[in-house]
């Protein structure tokens, strides 16, 4: 299967998502690569040099839903019930996991409007019967409907995992959330193209491989939702990118900026 390079090559922190007790801890973490690429055969944009080595899921790893009030945010309960709760069976009480549910906030709003809900997350705090801090593995608990909020960009082999939640609990529906690629590339914004994420989406993705059910977007368009049914999979079409002048244009707008900061000689605050 053969790949193309998108002409995006940095070193970066390797896990920009974690509290460090130090600042001499932060400054001195292994740095992981970031190698923009595309397979023709299977296309879309993942890191071809991700490490997964790198990334710690654990009590440290950041995964706050709150504002600056400490309010919680939770987009997805905004949509859910107007959007996602009609193409649930209505015969039964739907069983929802939350796959990397943080905290389990999502999970205790599901819990509330009357979804027998679990999550799983190896960085949560604190556990209950229904909250594990662990990873999902198949087996774990199945589901009418999967929901993954931020988690399958950093998974090195996305489609096998939807695959795995197919075979897990036949005709579940899945819920994926994620940063859109397009508005990364429009707003020129390479600060979001970090080692924490292997895959960055669009939903084109997503349509290329499911049937995509339900769709939409947040955040000022930043965040993108999509609801599939991952029993419906064929393997996309073979074809070349059309975005990797706009990778490399991004390349070049961070080369840019940080030839600048290295000019200046004064403390920069970013």
């Amino acid at each position: 299967m053969s790949v193309i390079e998108l002409g995006y090559h940095a070193q970066v922190p390797g896990n920009v998502s974690r509290y460090f007790a130090l600042e001499v801890q932060a400054r001195n973490q292994p740095s992981g690569t970031v190698q923009l690429a595309w397979r023709s055969e299977d296309p879309y944009v993942f890191n071809m040099a991700f490490n997964p080595e790198l990334t710690r899921y654990d009590r440290h790893y950041y995964t706050s839903v709150v504002d600056i009030n400490r309010v919680i945010q939770l987009p997805t309960a905004i949509y859910f019930e107007n959007r996602i709760v009609p193409y649930l069976s209505q015969s039964t009480r739907s069983r929802v996991v939350d796959i990397g549910c943080g905290q389990g906030e999502f999970v205790e709003f599901l819990r509330g409007i009357g979804f027998a809900a679990e999550g799983f997350d190896p960085v949560m705090q604190n556990s209950a019967s229904h909250l594990h801090p662990r990873l999902w593995s198949r087996g774990e608990a199945e589901a009418d409907l999967y929901v993954m909020r931020c988690v399958l960009p950093h998974m090195p082999d996305p489609w096998a995992f939807v695959a795995s939640l197919a075979e897990a609990s036949p005709g579940c529906l899945v819920l994926v959330e994620f940063q859109q690629l397009e508005w990364i590339l429009l707003n020129d914004l390479w600060y979001q193209i970090s080692h924490d994420h292997v895959n960055y989406f669009r939903v084109s993705d997503f349509s290329d491989r499911y049937e995509v059910i339900a769709n939409g977007d947040f955040g000022s368009g930043e965040m993108a939702w999509v609801l599939i049914d991952p029993s419906t999979f064929s393997p996309p079409l073979p074809r070349e990118t059309e975005i990797e002048q706009a990778i490399r244009s991004l390349w070049h707008r961070r080369s840019e900026f940080m030839s600048a900061i290295a000019r200046e000689d004064r403390p920069v605050a970013i």
